[in-house]
Order: structure tokens, then sequence, then C-alpha cells
């Protein structure tokens, strides 16, 4: 098979596009670059977009501990936004998933309290009883 420099720039672009452009806009670095901006000017919806994103952005790619600050951070910024429940239910999460138990299931428990008519509130009962039973004791 000929490589032709079209093909050697097709491929080159496809791969900066697929693996290196996406490793790099996900990395830490830029996690934190996101959140210095939205601490800057918090109240667009834009970086209220963004908190939520990064937050999700870092529970997808397995940094509970930062997720879990981007969540609490969303959910103290924005009392009045539709996804703040969403916000506090993936906050205990992350919590859990960061070994952070006692703190986990504290939020579980204040999550449906706060929000006892949610239909995913049988995620925070799951959290703790996984928590409680499934965990190991340290």
């Amino acid at each position: 098979m000929k490589f032709t420099w079209k093909k050697v720039l097709l491929v080159s672009i496809l791969f900066l596009a697929f693996v290196v452009l996406p490793i790099g806009l996900l990395s830490t670095g830029m996690m934190e670059h996101y959140q210095e901006r939205i601490d800057r000017n918090p109240d667009t919806d834009f970086n209220k977009w963004l908190q939520m994103a990064t937050a999700d952005a870092c529970s997808k790619t397995m940094r509970p501990e930062m997720a879990a600050d981007y969540y609490r951070r969303f959910w103290e910024r924005y009392p009045k936004d539709e996804r703040r429940p969403v916000a506090y239910l993936h906050y205990a999460v992350a919590l859990a998933d960061s070994g952070r138990n006692a703190d986990a299931i504290a939020a579980f428990q204040k999550y449906m309290d706060d929000y006892p008519e949610r239909e995913d509130r049988k995620v925070a009962v799951a959290g703790i009883e996984r928590i409680r039973f499934v965990k190991p004791a340290p």
C-alpha cells in the first residue's frame, strides 16, 4: 500500500482530532483552568453550564474527588437552578466513590430529606445501602 502525503495528512488530522484534542481538553490542568474561569464570573449562563460540564467530565474520567468539589460548587453557587438536585445527588455519589463514606451517607440523607418526591431518590437509598452493607469498614 502506497502512502501519499494526503493519506498521511488525513491520518494525522484524525489522530489529532480524536485522540490528542480530547485528552488535552479533559486534562486536570484544563479542568483547573475552566474552574478559574468560572470563579472569575460565575453568574453567566455559559459558566453555569461549564461548572456542571466539568463536574460531569471529572466524574466520567474517574476523578471523583474533583467531581465532588465541582458538583458542590454548582449546588452551592446556583440555588435556584433546576439541575441543583441532580448536582447534589452526583456530589453524594462522587463522595462515595472517593471513599468519603461518612460524608457520602450524610449527603445522601440530606438529598432524601430535601427532595423526598424525586424519582431518583432510590439512587440515594442504594448509595447508603452500598456503603453500609457492601463496602468493608476500614
